[in-house]
């Protein structure tokens, strides 16, 4: 159980703490727009985040890390800034562009600033698993409480997709580290559970298929990796789960979803496809540009990342996204099939998971769970470049370092057999001339 995340967390770091905690902030501020006697508990958290930042480069002189992807975030946002003044609904407009950069975009700098050491991610990705985790224990509890109503459960009033999304979260991360042998294979076992009980009450089929496409693509990693104990346990724990007689009534509604056929209560499917044709009109009526930032509808996305891009900015940003999802692609592969780094397999494993949620679900301007994925990636992979560019430059200012030894400058025989007092053995200064003279 070497270098578990539970390990990994240490000491308690509190900006690294409220990164984590910001996805699920949705959730656990008591009703989905509803504003505390004080302030919203998002708000609060980014304001304390921003405050810790700029103390972190005022006064204790943080360094702030730049890499050639931030050239395209700060083009996107241009883009997204700039489409403001052409969209339709002006003030909706403003207010989306605003959660953009100041939240979503604001997480690529935050990041940047707060974590600086791979033990910073690792510390990151344990702070998700076990809040979340902890936020899943008092969602199943408040459900069996409130009698186990049947239907879409909404806690506090919340929409029931960020629930799904901590459900798919904290299942995958549980999942990797129980292949990976880094944690407890009962805690990893009782963490699978709660978060498939998310996932089911929430009935939301975004996130259930956008595991489900993630798992198919971590197959590698898992043919490798998963024993015929740990598969017969898992399955042995999912349908004891599954036996639960709330669990089972939950399950039937959520199967009928998933196949279209729970009639009322299944009209968001119908409604998606309709804004996403108003989004291709959008589109196709101005292909380089689209309508602007939210300049199709005021208040609804096509919960497609790639339908909202084409209706909102057009083209250009459109090509952008491709070619970046198609390295994201790329990346995962290489990291799958290596499978070498462990923190790595386990951010692009939840990077892939993200951007599939986001073909079914939700709009990529303000979905956090796949923004603070995306900073620790970036920041991640800035880490490691760093590191590597390190240790090369080191081995190539000592290049034999490994066979240095303790010499005498004025040894006759250091001479003879050239030995050099700082690069050790040089066996090229070997004279078999000067031995001979010697009577060597």
């Amino acid at each position: 159980m070497q270098n578990s995340l539970i390990k990994s967390a240490g000491s308690f770091n509190i900006a690294i703490f409220l990164i984590a905690l910001l996805p699920v902030t949705n959730i656990i501020k008591g009703g989905s727009g509803t504003v505390s006697p004080v302030m919203d508990i998002t708000l609060l958290s980014y304001i304390a985040l921003y405050i810790i930042c700029f103390f972190k480069v005022v006064f204790h002189h943080t360094p702030i890390h730049f890499v050639k992807s931030d050239f395209i975030t700060l083009f996107w946002s241009a883009v997204v800034l700039i489409s403001v003044l052409y969209s339709e609904y002006t003030v909706f407009a403003i207010g989306k562009m605003s959660r953009f950069i100041l939240f979503s975009v604001g997480l690529m700098l935050i990041s940047r600033i707060v974590l600086q050491t791979k033990e910073d991610i690792d510390k990151l990705l344990a702070y998700i698993l076990y809040s979340w985790f902890g936020v899943e224990l008092y969602i199943i509890i408040d459900f069996v409480l409130s009698g186990a109503p049947l239907g879409r459960y909404a806690f506090f009033n919340v929409h029931p997709l960020p629930m799904a999304m901590t459900g798919v979260v904290v299942l995958l991360l549980a999942f990797i580290q129980l292949l990976q042998q880094k944690i407890n294979s009962l805690l990893a076992i009782i963490i699978i559970s709660s978060s498939l009980m998310c996932i089911i009450i929430s009935a939301s089929r975004g996130p259930l298929v956008a595991l489900l496409l993630t798992l198919v693509m971590l197959l590698p990693l898992i043919l490798r990796k998963l024993k015929l104990k740990l598969l017969v346990t898992l399955g042995f724990s999912v349908v004891l789960l599954s036996q639960l007689p709330f669990v089972k009534n939950q399950f039937d509604y959520f199967y009928d979803r998933l196949m279209n056929s729970a009639g009322d209560d299944d009209q968001s499917g119908m409604r998606r496809y309709f804004i996403q044709d108003l989004y291709m009109d959008s589109f196709y009526n101005n292909p380089l540009l689209g309508a602007g930032i939210n300049g199709v509808t005021p208040v609804v996305s096509s919960h497609n990342m790639f339908i909202d891009v084409l209706g909102e900015n057009g083209g250009v940003l459109f090509l952008i996204l491709v070619v970046m999802v198609a390295l994201f692609i790329i990346d995962f592969i290489k990291t799958i099939w290596v499978a070498a780094d462990y923190t790595k397999i386990i951010l692009v494993s939840l990077l892939m998971l993200n951007l599939w949620s986001l073909q079914f679900s939700w709009s990529y301007t303000e979905n956090k769970y796949f923004f603070v994925i995306l900073a620790a990636y970036f920041t991640y992979g800035r880490i490691m470049k760093s590191t590597k560019k390190s240790a090369s430059s080191g081995a190539a200012q000592d290049p034999q370092s490994a066979l240095a030894l303790p010499v005498s400058p004025n040894s006759s025989l250091n001479k003879n057999l050239g030995l050099n007092k700082n690069l050790g053995l040089n066996l090229r200064a070997i004279n078999p001339a000067v031995l001979q003279k010697k009577g060597d």
